[in-house]
C-alpha cells in the first residue's frame, strides 16, 4: 500500500493516534507527514500564538500549515508527537 491509494489513507485515518487524526484534520496529509518526518518522537512541540515566516514550523511544513496549527493550537503544545 502507498500513500496515493485510499484504501491506504482511509486505513490510517482510523487507525492512527488521536493527533495524528487532528493533524491530518487540520493541515492535511502532506503537512502531516511533513511534521512527523521533522518533529516525530518529540515530547512536545510549541506552537506560537502568532505565526512568524521565519519559525521553524513553516520551514519544516509550510506556511499556510503552519497557519492552520496556529488557529488550532497557537499558545499550546503539540505533545508526544510519534514517529
Amino acid at each position: 500500500m502507498t500513500l496515493n491509494d485510499a484504501a491506504a489513507r482511509a486505513w490510517l485515518e482510523r487507525h492512527a493516534p488521536p493527533l495524528v487524526q487532528d493533524l491530518l484534520r487540520v493541515i492535511g496529509w502532506e503537512a502531516t507527514i511533513k511534521l512527523v518526518e521533522r518533529y516525530g518522537g518529540r515530547h512536545k512541540v510549541y506552537v506560537p500564538q502568532r505565526m512568524s515566516k521565519d519559525h521553524p514550523l513553516v520551514a519544516a511544513i509550510g506556511l499556510e500549515a503552519a497557519l492552520a496549527l496556529e488557529g488550532e493550537w497557537g499558545g499550546a503544545e503539540l505533545r508526544n508527537i510519534p514517529r
